[in-house]
């Protein structure tokens, strides 16, 4: 009988293809190359978008597919928690929301959802007190926009408006 029959050949010939792959894997862990293109760590993450003021050329040219809304969400207690904002219309596919908010001094974030299509946007911290979403995408009509700010108490104070995409 052979020391070595076929199926320990291919038992060793798998443990060391498994042994390989779990190498490369933990150096990858520990940053030892291979990372290239990846994300780093924590305070990276920016909006995926840009302010077409940074830009000029064609670039510039895609600020008709988007409209930019300031609004500044209010972090006072108020025992009127729901705020009903006037309609806006836009002319682009998306909005993109940007103004002040002191939830991100609280620790807190703030949540912005187009109820018309179920998407809820990143809201970035700029500075001390300014937030920026990522481009939200709005159907054509109506949308409505949902805004929930935490408050100290737990509770949330609402903001609702609705969007009107007329492109």
């Amino acid at each position: 009988m052979a020391f070595f029959t076929r199926e320990h050949q291919q038992l060793a010939f798998t443990f060391m293809i498994v042994l390989s792959l779990g190498a490369f894997s933990v150096r990858s862990l520990l940053g030892e190359g291979g990372s290239e293109g990846m994300v780093s760590g924590p305070g990276t993450r920016a909006p995926a978008s840009y302010s077409p003021a940074q830009f000029s050329g064609e670039l510039a040219e895609t600020s008709k597919f988007k409209d930019d809304l300031t609004m500044d969400l209010s972090c006072q207690d108020s025992l009127n928690s729901q705020k009903t904002l006037s309609a806006q219309e836009v002319a682009g596919g998306f909005i993109q929301l940007s103004g002040k908010t002191c939830a991100f001094e609280r620790g807190q974030d703030v949540e912005i959802t187009n109820v018309a299509n179920g998407f809820t946007a990143s809201v970035f911290k700029i500075g001390d007190s300014q937030y920026q979403t990522d481009l939200i995408p709005v159907i054509k009509g109506d949308n409505s926009i949902r805004v929930r700010v935490p408050q100290k108490n737990g509770k949330y104070y609402e903001y609702s408006f609705k969007v009107l995409g007329r492109f």
